[in-house]
């Protein structure tokens, strides 16, 4: 089967995210599919950007793929099939606060705005998914709060970048 994982990426900076999408290709590749990681360029700041990052992801199309893996906003936006989502951790989006915990608001009236268009796209994007996974019990009690979506907790395995951890079931649970 050929599996894309999607995510997110802050040019220059590398993030957990970024190591846990590769150790999955890895995971994915030694398990007999084809896999590739695909770093979709996004940035919290400026806010008045977020917007276009977001169509620029929902745009893509994506052919020759039979299974994706979106990881993180926006990614979980791109359209496909067969998309599983695995949420890593997120609780900023809402807030318009980066993953560094630095306060990026537009003006007053637009902050809200931007706030429902984000929630609108995300629960587009939860409705079209066949999974929605997470990888902490704090983020699954996000989501339920705060749009509404149950999802099942699947904890990463741990270990670094050189880790294989026991990937089988991880595995077996995103693919169903």
């Amino acid at each position: 089967m050929k599996i894309l994982i999607v995510h997110t990426m802050t040019p220059f900076q590398r993030t957990e995210t970024d190591e846990l999408a590769a150790r999955l290709e890895k995971a994915l590749i030694i398990a007999g599919h084809e896999s590739e990681a695909l770093r979709i360029p996004f940035q919290w700041e400026p806010a008045d950007r977020i917007t276009s990052q977001m169509l620029m992801v929902r745009a893509f199309e994506l052919w020759n793929v039979d299974h994706v893996i979106a990881m993180g906003f926006p990614a979980f936006l791109i359209r496909h099939p067969k998309k599983t989502l695995w949420v890593l951790g997120y609780e900023h989006g809402h807030d318009l606060i980066d993953g560094n915990g630095v306060v990026n608001r537009p003006p007053d009236g637009e902050a809200s705005e931007l706030r429902m268009l984000i929630r609108n796209a995300e629960n587009e994007s939860f409705r079209e998914s066949r999974r929605i996974l997470v990888g902490a019990e704090t983020t699954r009690q996000y989501l339920l709060e705060h749009n509404q979506v149950d999802a099942k907790v699947l904890v990463p395995p741990a270990g670094g970048a050189d880790s294989r951890g026991d990937w089988s079931p991880i595995i077996e649970v995103l693919l169903r």
